[in-house]
């Protein structure tokens, strides 16, 4: 019940930030502009950042350093 409980807390999470973007776009908070600058920005560092930090949790500098060659890899796809 532990790992349903905290898919279901992100899951609210994101419902709320999804309801409050929605919201502003639609009252007009932010132009076209700012809505690329946020878009690029969520797609290029965000959600690399938050996979890689989800896929380290929990783990040691022994662990990465043993798994250097994929963590390379990985960053090379997303340098791209």
């Amino acid at each position: 019940m532990g790992q349903f409980g905290v898919m279901i807390g992100q899951l609210v999470g994101f419902l709320i930030m999804l309801m409050v973007g929605y919201g502003c776009v639609r009252l007009r908070f932010y132009g076209k502009v700012a809505l690329d600058g946020m878009c690029s920005l969520l797609l290029n560092v965000l959600i690399p950042v938050l996979v890689f930090s989800n896929a380290v949790d929990g783990t040691d500098r022994a662990q990465l350093f043993a798994n250097r060659g994929v963590m390379l890899l990985t960053a090379i796809m997303y340098g791209r």
